[in-house]
């Protein structure tokens, strides 16, 4: 064997003797950012329709059965509650803004409940 094989056996000795590092179970700080349920990216337009109908164009950056993250076209104050349309497939929910800074915002999805008004339930 000449010196170089002789040094690479050596080292690659050292690190199979080094002990394994168990990998932790829960989740770390840089895994978890206390969502309570995994957000998928995306990249589909939307529309988001205010309380006086009129529609702001953005794009929705990651969404999740509970809430999304979405990019506005334009500098603009969305006000406490949104009616959020993706353009794609019309589906249209609910949401409550839950942060919003410069041209981004984070949405919490409502939980539509039958029997109330305005949602398949009784009319006034």
């Amino acid at each position: 064997m000449s010196a170089y094989s002789t040094r690479i056996a050596q080292r690659l000795a050292a690190i199979a003797a080094q002990p394994q590092v168990p990998k932790p179970n829960a989740p770390t700080a840089l895994d978890y950012d206390g969502r309570r349920e995994e957000r998928r990216p995306v990249f589909r337009f939307a529309r988001i329709i205010l309380m006086d109908r009129s529609e702001v164009g953005c794009i929705v950056t990651d969404i999740s059965a509970s809430g999304a993250r979405i990019m506005l076209e334009g500098a603009c104050a969305l006000p406490g509650m949104i009616k959020l349309r993706l353009v794609l497939t019309g589906e249209t929910r609910r949401a409550r803004v839950a942060w919003q800074r410069d041209k981004s915002a984070g949405l919490s999805f409502l939980v539509e409940r039958p029997g109330r008004f305005g949602v398949g339930g009784a009319k006034p």
